[in-house]
């Protein structure tokens, strides 16, 4: 037999086996494409680079004894346990409550003399800005530090930011916990007044709702001058630098939380006309600030699209 004769009888016989276990050779590929997807290790995906946080804030006792300075104390230890810097103004009279501050772990000035809570805000960001120059990767987060469950929920407003790709953070309390452990007036007022703010803010947020009266909230530092070149004295210094940087696009993102409210401030408000009084103030202060700042922005919105 030729060479030839015989290589196309091995062809013609390579091309039986393959027609004859076609079926088979069908279920050997599935079965090995199933392996390579399912089974085969992916190459690491790149991790997210966790920025260092800074914690800071104001605060201002009579003395050490007094209960939302120990709430204090415990929001420093509990901030120091999980790997946060504080940085705190301070501006009581008894010096006692700066060294015991410092003592837990954080970095304490006396407020300058004559400055409102606004004017300690930026004194204590402006020195965790100080601290933090030449590093890179860095979030700030301002909380008042009575507010001592925030310290377990810092992480994950921060990965959210990361995430998301959002230079702001700002905490939501989940209802249940907030209904369950804030005195009752301080409750419904500052869920008016969330209701509020987010409805006459629609055009704005664009259907994502803020919790504007809890307080705490985390910013990048390539946007902290929206705060330092505030010159708001009171709550205002907190929310309306976050308004503007919002209406200039910079990107936010709210992320729910169950903090809980310490149990020793709910007794000390709850049913107290002092406290509920406070609570009706600072709306009737807040709340005709937001509606004039939002309504002027949607009325520029709407003279730029006509």
């Amino acid at each position: 037999m030729s060479s030839d004769g015989g290589d196309k009888a091995r062809r013609r016989r390579v091309v039986d086996i393959l027609r004859a276990n076609r079926v088979g050779f069908g279920i050997f590929f599935v079965m090995s494409l199933l392996f390579y997807i399912f089974f085969l290790p992916l190459p690491p995906s790149k991790p997210f680079p966790i920025p260092t946080t800074y914690v800071f804030g104001a605060t201002l006792y009579s003395n050490i004894t007094a209960p939302r300075f120990i709430e204090s104390l415990a929001s420093v230890r509990r901030l120091r346990s999980q790997d946060f810097a504080v940085v705190i103004s301070d501006g009581s009279p008894d010096p006692a409550v700066r060294d015991l501050l410092r003592g837990a772990g954080a970095h304490v000035r006396e407020t300058p003399c004559c400055g409102r809570k606004g004017f300690a805000l930026r004194d204590a960001l402006n020195m965790a800005l100080n601290l933090t120059k030449g590093m890179e990767n860095v979030v700030f987060a301002f909380q008042e530090m009575e507010k001592s469950d925030m310290a377990y929920h810092w992480r994950i407003v921060v990965n959210s930011m990361v995430h998301n790709e959002s230079p702001i953070g700002i905490p939501m309390r989940v209802d249940s916990y907030f209904k369950s452990t804030y005195p009752t007036a301080q409750y419904h007022s500052e869920k008016f007044g969330n209701l509020f703010i987010n409805s006459i803010a629609e055009s704005t947020l664009r259907g994502m709702d803020i919790d504007w009266l809890f307080g705490p909230f985390a910013f990048e530092r390539k946007i902290a001058h929206y705060w330092t070149n505030h010159n708001g004295e009171m709550w205002d210094a907190q929310i309306l630098p976050m308004v503007k940087a919002i209406q200039h696009g910079v990107r936010f993102i709210s992320v729910a939380i169950p903090f809980r409210a310490s149990l020793v401030m709910r007794g000390e408000e709850e049913g107290n006309f002092r406290f509920i009084s406070k609570r009706k103030k600072q709306l009737d202060a807040l709340l005709p600030v937001l509606e004039r700042e939002f309504n002027r922005s949607t009325a520029a919105m709407i003279g730029n699209l006509s």
